[in-house]
């Protein structure tokens, strides 16, 4: 009997692989007849006794490659949801998180931006994913403002209905990234940038570095900010306040 493990003739009788100590399989590789003590064939199948169904190699897996990107990055957050979270109930708190990220995600998605991730009470998401386009930087300073625009009813909600203060912060910055080729694994200082611009954002407005305002101050007008000290940063950054589109 020839083993299916090491392919090793053994003598009829055999219970166990004289070469590797495997069990001799009693079956038909092929369709799993339980086999005649001396059969010479499968009677099911015909499948000669001993011949082994050779297992498919397992595909190699797939090695990500990493490639560099020009991306526009935007963080958005909430200020005051502490203090919303600590004074109402859980499910009133569920209810007006679950309205924010779904507007966020709409006036994100509607400016041709794609959500990254939501972080807390934060959300994160770019443009130049997957494909990069010229006007990218404008479309995420839109998508800042329909933020904005958007969240002044769920903050008016909150206030009248919970007697609580809340605003959202937004930061914007444009730059080189290494992205993984599924697009599911992002670095670059473009992105820490963004954060910090929205850690030092005003709520209710819009704050965007400097690249992001050369590719789009064409369109958009702009009152410079000053710079702000970005933690990691050995220079200060500059930055700049979204006002509004210039009129066409």
């Amino acid at each position: 009997m020839v083993c299916g493990n090491c392919a090793r003739e053994n003598r009829p009788d055999s219970r166990f692989c004289a070469g590797c100590g495997s069990a001799l399989s009693t079956r038909c590789t092929a369709c799993d007849r339980e086999l005649q003590p001396d059969a010479a064939f499968c009677d099911g199948c015909g499948t000669p006794v001993g011949t082994t169904t050779p297992t498919p190699a397992a595909p190699a897996p797939r090695e990500s490659v990493a490639v560099r990107k020009t991306v526009t990055a935007l963080f958005c957050d909430l200020v005051g949801s502490t203090a919303f979270g600590e004074k109402v109930d859980p499910e009133a708190n569920r209810e007006s998180m679950n309205r924010y990220f779904a507007m966020a995600r709409t006036a994100i998605e509607d400016n041709g931006g794609a959500v990254a991730k939501f972080i807390g009470d934060g959300v994160m998401a770019m443009w130049g994913v997957p494909e990069v386009a010229e006007d990218d930087a404008e479309r995420a300073v839109r998508a800042g403002l329909a933020l904005q625009e958007a969240f002044s009813g769920i903050r008016d909600f909150i206030q009248d209905r919970h007697g609580v203060t809340v605003g959202l912060r937004v930061g914007i910055n444009t730059g080189e990234v290494v992205i993984s080729d599924a697009d599911d694994d992002v670095v670059g200082d473009a992105l820490n940038t963004a954060a910090r611009l929205e850690a030092a954002c005003t709520p209710g407005r819009v704050l965007v570095g400097e690249p992001t305002w050369r590719l789009s101050r064409s369109t958009v007008e702009y009152r410079e900010h000053g710079v702000i000290q970005a933690k990691g940063k050995e220079e200060p950054v500059p930055a700049y306040e979204v006002v509004d589109f210039l009129a066409v």
